[in-house]
């Protein structure tokens, strides 16, 4: 044991004042340090800097690792296709949420990620779909109207929808609200996740990260059997009882694993992302005013129903604008396992790769006009996200694509339609939203002046 601590604290020193990438662009600085401090304040912009100053592959150093980041559609189909098992996703992320979210789905490889997604995928099929709307809408409609609280005409944003969000998951996963101390729970874990330090640490965030997911891990544990005996309709029961087609079943810890991580990804990002779309639309009264109109249109043929999402057309070019401007993972990352090529640069195996999903999606070669907020750009004649392979990656792509794709539109397409139904909004002339990495969202909440209108 301590040969092997002795090992890994050798080899952490000499990759920090080493360079193991001499013939790759870019520049590791100093030793631990490296960028971590311009990554955390603004990972998007740091990105961007390097990458037009050293092309589509460069290195950087981030709290004591080397890596090398990867970009372009190019890279995104090398890494996340991946066709020749050269990257892994476990060790990828495994350097950002480690402990956290061990066992998940996301961080998982080969058979057991596919049996994982066999098994998984069978509660996100149609049918349970259909459930899932009718509990979405109820949650959204009540919220906005008997809970949603307006003072001096001001909102602040992500937090309100972080709460909805919230809400809904414990409805759609749990047929229950979550108790205070659940959904502080599920918030130390998320904080965990992002903050730079993760160890063990009595009253550091870390630390209670890692309480809190002991703490509801025993509360999943003491649901499952009751489950498995007498299946609800929410995803926690069709996860204790979801069968792949040659009858694989999750084991209790299997599920305790694939819940936790759920809870964090199936709210946070989605939050994000209907945060983005409120603060756009705050911008662009025009596309704002297109929402409303085609929301109102919508309901007044009767309620939604799975086939008839498809039709708020104007709400989804909005949303996958915002995908691409605002994504909610900034960042993918991966380990290579063998040695790879690109553009002619040589990646080590056991090297960490990176890619960036924002500078995909701002590629002048691919977007016209790319800053620009212009949700026309995925209207049917442009398609400006299909001209090249693996240039639109919000949920990845490849064998990892996510799961919960099509269940994060349709929580955002609900969520949405019905607040534009409800208010008009609005942010002061020169406001710029400042994101917060690495879960992008807005660093003030996003304060906008609204009033209600259905009244």
């Amino acid at each position: 044991m301590v040969s092997e601590i002795l090992q890994a604290s050798s080899k952490k020193i000499i990759q920090n004042i080493s360079d193991p990438f001499p013939n790759i662009p870019g520049d590791l600085k100093l030793p631990i340090l490296g960028s971590s401090i311009e990554l955390f304040l603004d990972a998007n912009k740091l990105i961007v800097q390097k990458w037009k100053k050293y092309g589509n592959i460069f290195k950087i150093r981030v709290a004591g690792e080397n890596m090398v980041v990867l970009i372009g559609a190019e890279a995104n189909g090398l890494v996340l296709q991946d066709t020749a098992g050269n990257f892994s996703a476990k060790e990828g992320w495994n350097f950002i949420i480690g402990d956290l979210f061990k066992g998940a789905i996301l961080l998982s490889d080969g058979e057991e990620h596919a049996r994982y997604r066999r098994i998984m995928q069978t509660a996100f099929h149609r049918d349970p779909m259909l459930g899932y709307i009718k509990v979405i809408e109820d949650t959204v409609q009540h919220y906005f109207d008997h809970e949603l609280t307006i003072k001096n005409n001001k909102l602040i944003t992500f937090p309100t929808i972080d709460r909805l969000l919230v809400l809904i998951a414990g409805k759609l996963f749990f047929g229950f609200d979550f108790t205070t101390a659940q959904v502080a729970a599920i918030k130390s874990i998320v904080h965990a996740s992002v903050t730079p330090l993760h160890l063990e640490i009595p009253f550091t965030p870390y630390w209670k990260g890692m309480q809190a997911r002991r703490m509801l891990a025993k509360f999943y544990k003491e649901k499952i059997k009751a489950n498995r005996k007498n299946p609800s309709e929410d995803i926690f029961s069709q996860l204790c009882v979801a069968q792949s087609e040659n009858g694989e079943m999750l084991s209790d810890d299997e599920i305790i694993s694939q819940m936790v991580f759920m809870m964090m990804a199936s709210h946070d990002t989605t939050t994000s992302t209907i945060t983005s779309m409120i603060y756009e639309s705050a911008k662009s009264i025009e596309w704002q005013e297109k929402m409303r109109n085609e929301s109102i249109a919508f309901y007044k043929e009767g309620p939604i129903n799975y086939g008839r999402i498809k039709d708020l057309n104007n709400i989804n070019k909005v949303f996958l604008e915002c995908l691409r401007l605002h994504p909610a993972l900034i960042i993918l990352p991966r380990m290579a396992i063998k040695e790879v090529t690109f553009e002619g640069h040589t990646i080590p195996a056991e090297t960490r790769v990176v890619l960036s999903t924002y500078a995909t999606h701002i590629d002048p070669k691919i977007y016209s006009n790319p800053l620009l907020f212009d949700p026309e750009r995925f209207n049917e004649e442009r398609a400006e996200h299909r001209k090249v392979t693996h240039s639109f990656i919000p949920f990845g792509a490849g064998k990892h694509l996510c799961l919960g794709k099509y269940f994060a539109e349709i929580v955002a397409k609900i969520v949405i339609s019905h607040f534009v139904k409800r208010f008009e909004w609005q942010v002061p002339k020169n406001y710029v939203m400042q994101y917060a990495p690495p879960l992008s969202h807005p660093k003030d909440g996003l304060p906008i002046f609204i009033k209600r209108i259905d009244k």
